[in-house]
Order: structure tokens, then sequence, then C-alpha cells
């Protein structure tokens, strides 16, 4: 019985769109605004570091620009590392508890592709071309 009311419980929180990460311990849910708030006032320029992380630097001609790109690109993540432990109250990987960078980083980009579901989701209204004469 106790196993039907878990997922009982899980189903419901599922329906109410939280997002949910884990902090090296247990599993948390978040309110995705108040994140996406933190977010914004803790990493202003987050959507500028995404890009940065993004971009293939394969494309850069080799020389001091694409240096110049990997050393953007590494900044970028550790900038967004550093928000996402901060955001999320992620603790630092120990022996028993704690996530690690990466999984810090990964938080974070699961948030944002939440995110984006989130939008794809409720696009109620799409727009019709316009009619041709």
């Amino acid at each position: 019985m106790f196993f039907l009311g878990r997922l009982r419980a899980w189903w419901v929180a599922k329906q109410r769109d939280l997002f949910w990460f884990w902090d090296g311990t247990q599993w948390h849910r978040a309110d995705p605004v108040r994140i996406g708030t933190d977010l914004e006032r803790s990493c202003p320029d987050y959507l500028d570091l995404l890009g940065a992380v993004v971009k293939d630097v394969s494309t850069v001609p080799i020389g001091q620009l694409r240096t110049d790109s990997l050393k953007a690109k590494k900044e970028a993540i550790a900038v967004l590392t550093a928000a996402a432990f901060k955001i999320f109250n992620l603790g630092p990987l120990t022996q028993t508890e704690g996530v690690s960078d990466g999984e810090a980083f990964g938080t974070l980009v699961e948030y944002i592709t939440f995110m984006q579901s989130l939008g794809r989701q409720s696009e109620s209204f799409t727009a019709s071309p316009q009619p041709t004469a």
C-alpha cells in the first residue's frame, strides 16, 4: 500500500510541472519560475554564456581566434557551474554527498531543457499563414 501512495504522490507532482533535481543525496522539487528568477539575478548573461558553450570551436580559424574561443567556452562553463551550485543550493562532491561540477552544470542544462519543453507545450496559438490574394 505504501508503494501506491508514493506512486500517487509522484503522479500528482508530475502534473504540476515542477522541476526535479538530485543534490547528491536526495531528490528535490523546485518552482521553475523561482529558479529562472534566481538565474537571471545571479547570472544575467547566462544566455550569452550558453551561446559560448554550444559554439562549435572547430569552425573557428586555427590560431588565436580558436584559442580565444576555447578559453571563452571554458570560462562560460565555470561561471554557469558556479551559478548552478548557488541557484540549486548544491554542495560540492564529498565521499558521502554533494555533486561534481559536471553534475551541477548538467542540472542547469536539464532545467533549461525543462523550461524549453514547457514553452513548447504552452504554445496554444499557432500563427496561421496570411491569406494570399
